[in-house]
Formats: C-alpha cells, sequence, structure tokens
C-alpha cells in the first residue's frame, strides 16, 4: 500500500473508513481542518458526514440528445482512482483532469472529499495534496509550491476565478500551463461556465484539445432515487424514521 493509493471501487465502504479516521484526527488536525473551511466556506466534517459518492459520465447529463438508459455512469472515485494510477502519460495534459456538473451538484465536495483523505493517510505518504479555490493569486501561489511531481493539486470552481469572468478560454490555458508539472491535477467548473474548446482529434470519448493540451472531462451524473434516499437518511435518520411510521400507522387505519 506505501506505493498506492487505496482502491476506491469499495462502494460506501471508503466513506464509513474516512469517517471514523476523521473522528480519530479531528481534535489534532483541527488547524488543517480550519484551513480547508476558509477554502471552500463550509464545514469539511459535515460534508464528510452527509457525503454520498455520486457518479460520473463522460457526456453532459442536461445534453437531452442523451436517454438516460443509454449512459455509461461510473462510480467517480473509481474513475479518479484510474486517474490518479495510470502509467506513460505522454500527451500535454493527461495529468490535468476536469469535473463538469451543474451548480450544487458535489464539484467542491469531492475534492474536499479528497483532501480529507490526504489528511487521514489514505494517501501513499509520498504524495501531497493541495487544495485550493481559484482566484486573483492562484497562479502565482502555484509557483511557490515546491515538488510538484509528487503532489496531486484540486483546483475548485474555475467559473468563480475573477480572473476567468469574460476570458473563459485565456484563464483555463494560464491555469493548465501553470500547473501542468504536477502529479495529477482536478479542476471543477460549472458546465454552463466552461470555455468552448476543441474535439479530441482522435474523437476519444471523455477527452478535449485546447492550445496544444488533451486532457481528460468527466461530468457528474444526477443523483438516482436511491442516491438521494441515502443521503435524506444520513441528512434526517430520526425525522424519516418517525415519518415512515407515521405513514405506515395511516395506511394501517384506512385498511380498517
Amino acid at each position: 500500500m506505501a506505493a498506492e493509493l487505496i482502491s476506491f471501487g469499495t462502494g460506501a465502504n471508503w466513506i464509513s473508513q474516512l469517517w471514523r479516521q476523521l473522528k480519530k484526527i479531528r481534535k489534532y488536525r483541527n488547524e488543517e481542518l480550519e484551513k480547508i473551511n476558509l477554502i471552500i466556506f463550509g464545514d469539511p466534517v459535515e460534508i464528510a458526514r452527509y457525503y454520498v459518492e455520486p457518479d460520473c459520465q463522460d457526456r453532459n447529463p442536461a445534453d437531452t440528445k442523451e436517454e438516460d438508459s443509454l449512459l455509461s455512469k461510473t462510480p467517480v472515485m473509481k474513475i479518479i482512482d484510474t486517474f490518479f494510477r495510470q502509467k506513460g502519460i505522454w500527451e500535454q495534459g493527461r495529468n490535468q483532469m476536469f469535473v463538469l456538473s451543474d451548480a450544487g451538484m458535489g464539484k467542491t465536495s469531492l475534492l474536499t472529499m479528497l483532501k480529507l483523505m490526504h489528511l487521514t493517510s489514505f494517501w501513499p505518504r509520498p504524495k501531497e495534496c493541495v487544495l485550493k479555490k481559484l482566484g486573483e493569486t492562484t497562479i502565482e501561489e502555484l509557483g511557490e509550491i515546491s515538488n510538484k511531481r509528487e503532489t496531486i493539486l484540486l483546483l475548485d470552481s474555475l467559473d468563480e476565478d475573477p480572473k476567468a469572468y469574460g476570458r473563459g478560454k485565456d484563464r483555463l490555458l494560464e491555469i493548465l500551463r501553470a500547473s501542468q508539472n504536477f502529479y495529477r491535477v482536478i479542476i471543477t467548473c460549472r458546465t454552463q461556465f466552461f470555455p468552448e474548446v476543441d474535439k479530441d482529434l482522435l474523437d476519444r470519448l471523455g477527452m478535449f484539445s485546447i492550445g496544444g493540451f488533451i486532457c481528460p472531462v468527466k461530468y457528474l451524473s444526477f443523483f438516482s432515487d436511491e442516491k438521494v434516499t441515502v443521503y435524506l437518511n444520513k441528512r434526517f435518520p430520526k425525522r424519516f424514521g418517525l415519518l415512515s411510521n407515521a405513514e405506515k400507522n395511516s395506511t394501517s387505519s384506512k385498511s380498517n
């Protein structure tokens, strides 16, 4: 395990394992947790408590031309695990993956969970993990990071980057150039804000080309009814239990 990341393809098990580890380290890693709070403007511990892993896919789920039944969906951590493990990356941009979705679908939560994995020692020890919200000083901050080849970089919210307003494509290229020497990079953005890019020259699904960079891209899938239920049961377990009993009593009284 020292040379590898954990296997993410374990269903909900990795989330419960991380939560148990997080509770153990919370007291003496409070300063680092607070730093995450300031980056994402939210409590990372609360995110971990109620997290439900989304699926992802190669096409935009909001594209009405695509039938849901024809879309291939994969747990997002399984895709990220493969992305982290792949060897022999020759094309410029292949180590820089984009995760796109509509607002509120879990992009920031995904990066938060990855950073929490780093804090709870789910990463191999040689690898570092840096989480940043894209903004005015990002390029300069990336230049100050040492040992880029052993660092996984998580860049959140291209759509909220002030330097991207009105010049999304140019800003995207600036970020790609500044982050190209990191071991792996994951960049999130709202689908509607993502600038127009070229199709992959080899017409590979889930890839795009821009300014000589050929990058993988994944879209977070809409939650299924099952995932919605899992989240609600995590978030409001007692309340939903009471509602369920009330419904049962109501049904019983009607039948009598």
